[in-house]
């Protein structure tokens, strides 16, 4: 069970036995004075006595942390720091004070963090979030966690930071508690962020793909919360290069075009609408903006009555950057983006002599690229060869994608027909083969055409080495991430059946082809249960699938709804608030009405997540399905699992 119930103000009221610590000489007669003083108190006999003696108190606090492992102990302590750094943050300072140099005040908040139930976790945390912003940036050793003039080997700033990061970070995967891990751990970021060291440990753990996510309109004060968090992570990120090569490449720019049409909350439009603005210069994000709509969304929230002139100034400034970004667009930006998604049209552009007579030298850029190469027709194949020797190394793997360089192999997987052209896509097929080893590499392939790219090719090849080292990369992509679900939706089954009837030679491709038509086939039933389920709900577009009331289904899969803080229950929340389909509403609420049977916390969960309100504004809706299902959710939610088999009948 969560400590979900244990509240500070019932761990304060304990009585903890001091005395008897003391007797065991686990605190010091001093230290039983100072807590004499101390507990119980009134918060302005006790601010005085920080004032006064604040360093003293730390040092107790932590020297107990340490020494005592008695759970209402540590969690009673933790409340009484937490308490005090609440009302005033800036005692966090005096963790730093120059009288503790040779105490480790990280170690036991960092030990905490794994070792206790909820509330010392939570609690550890903040504590820690606090201690970290106050700590000072420059001056003696301490400051960075080793004592100066010491031998005693104490916590690094460098350890805190990586532990700390890291716990964040597995909070956001698969939260320690159901409603308040994911918050509390975007609530520290927010303010660890600001930390130029935290950002650089936050991407290298690969943290900024756990913000997307939760990038969604919001509606209950919770959520708004924890939206403008995320928001504000992701505007402190937008200042740090590694971060922003991951924003451009995944859902960002839209679930933030999202979040800013429809919120109504000035300090998320204010987080969001910086954060463009700082983006709006850098690489194709500028490009994005325009393809989202966003001048005509900046001119829309104009209009509005907002009082904080933070957000007037930034609207201003990125509607004239948004202006000059178009002027750009209507000539070699916008030719580039289309030559860089691969598909050209007569666009007026490509017959302008204008445009080429002020373009031109733009071909020159980046040494002309893979797209433009210095010999019209050898650049690209040679350099294509040349990797798909080199690439067989990791130093070269990891290079050529620091590089960027795997968008510039995507356009070249096209179906072939000479010689040549069947060598340079052979060589790029064997690229992206090798790089399937590589996982920095993958989420690129993920995000981009590349599966529909090589479908394509083996639909329409010949050629058996071309077919070859494209099923290969399929079975090694197969049971990574989303890719089983990309291959079944990309006909691939019936593909590789369709290959199966032909006369290969080549032993390996035979192999492969059976082993990726058994991994297909066991992905198919998987992908009948949670992870079908999972992109339907994505999509926003219910049915009733037979999962939906399969109860094998729900029993073996509703711990799958615990991951990324509940995203898809999260999800059917939403399609309650913003869909217009009388299927998909019914669904919806048959399907939470279904987790709150499955799940033993399910009625805990949903209603933290504030669902009843959702669903009650819907037992008044004009189509009968939808009214039924909002019922039996509302009976469930206040009746419980017990009578599910009665309600269901």
């Amino acid at each position: 069970m969560y400590q979900a119930e244990l509240s500070m103000e019932q761990v304060l009221k304990r009585d903890i036995p001091w005395e008897t610590y003391m007797t065991t000489k686990l605190i010091s007669a001093t230290g039983l004075q100072l807590l004499r003083r101390f507990d119980k108190k009134p918060e302005s006999a006790r601010a005085q006595l920080l004032d006064e003696d604040g360093p003293a108190y730390v040092h107790l606090f932590v020297t107990i942390l340490r020494d005592i492992f008695k759970e209402e102990t540590v969690e009673y302590v933790l409340a009484l720091i937490y308490e005090m750094l609440s009302a005033n943050p800036t005692r966090a300072r005096l963790f730093h004070d120059e009288t503790l140099e040779h105490e480790d005040t990280y170690e036991p908040f960092l030990r905490l963090l794994s070792k206790g139930n909820w509330f010392i976790q939570e609690k550890s945390c903040k504590i820690l979030a606090w201690i970290i912003s106050a700590r000072p940036k420059s001056g003696n050793g301490f400051a960075n966690g080793e004592a100066s003039g010491s031998k005693k080997q104490i916590t690094t700033i460098d350890d805190v930071l990586n532990g700390l990061v890291e716990w964040l970070c597995a909070q956001l995967r698969q939260p320690s508690h159901p409603t308040r891990g994911a918050p509390i751990a975007i609530s520290c970021l927010s303010t660890l962020l600001k930390e130029p060291v935290v950002r650089s440990s936050f991407v290298q753990a690969d943290g900024v793909k756990l913000l997307v996510p939760l990038i969604s309109p919001a509606s209950t004060q919770q959520s708004i919360q924890l939206l403008y968090e995320t928001c504000l992570c992701i505007w402190l990120l937008s200042y740090f290069e590694p971060a922003i090569e991951y924003l451009a490449t995944s859902r960002t720019m839209q679930r933030l075009t999202e979040v800013v049409k429809s919120s109504t909350k000035e300090k998320v439009v204010r987080v969001v609408i910086l954060t463009f603005r700082n983006l709006l210069p850098k690489g194709t994000f500028g490009a994005q903006m325009v393809d989202l709509g966003l001048p005509h969304i900046i001119h829309s929230l104009k209009t509005q009555a907002w009082s904080d002139e933070d957000l007037l100034d930034a609207l201003n400034q990125l509607e004239e950057g948004l202006k000059d970004k178009i002027k750009k667009l209507s000539s070699f930006d916008k030719y580039k983006q289309e030559v860089l998604l691969g598909h050209l049209d007569w666009n007026p552009m490509h017959k302008e002599a204008n445009f080429w007579r002020e373009n031109v030298t733009c071909f020159e850029e980046n040494d002309f690229q893979l797209r433009q190469p210095s010999h019209p027709t050898r650049g690209a194949p040679i350099a294509i060869s040349c990797l798909s020797t080199l690439l067989k190394e990791p130093v070269v793997r990891s290079s050529f994608v620091q590089a960027d360089g795997v968008k510039l192999l995507v356009p070249l997987i096209s179906p072939a027909s000479t010689q040549q052209s069947i060598q340079l896509l052979y060589e790029t097929c064997l690229c992206i083969w090798l790089l399937s080893y590589f996982e920095p590499a993958i989420e690129y392939l993920a995000t981009s055409r590349t599966m529909q790219r090589l479908t394509e090719v083996v639909k329409s090849s010949t050629k058996e080495k071309v077919v070859r080292v494209v099923i290969l990369t399929f079975r090694n992509l197969l049971p990574k991430g989303t890719f089983g679900a990309q291959m079944v939706d990309l006909g691939l089954p019936h593909i590789i059946h369709s290959l199966k009837t032909q006369a290969w030679s080549d032993e390996d491709l035979l192999d492969a082809l059976n082993q990726l038509e058994e991994g297909l086939k066991d992905k198919i039933k998987k992908l009948s249960s949670f992870d079908k389920y999972k992109q339907e709900v994505l999509l926003g577009h219910l049915d009733w699938n037979p999962m939906h009331k399969e109860a094998n289904f729900w029993r073996e899969n509703v711990t799958c709804f615990e991951e990324n803080d509940f995203q898809i229950l999260r999800v059917l929340l939403t399609i309650l608030d913003t869909s217009t389909d009388p299927r998909s509403l019914a669904v919806a609420c048959f399907d939470i009405s279904q987790f709150i049977q499955y799940h033993p916390a399910g009625r805990v969960i949903v209603t933290d997540l504030k669902a009843k309100e959702r669903v009650m504004k819907l037992m008044n809706h004009e189509n009968a399905e939808v009214t039924k299902n909002a019922l039996l959710c509302i009976q469930r939610l206040l009746l419980g699992a017990k009578y599910a088999s009665f309600l269901q009948a």
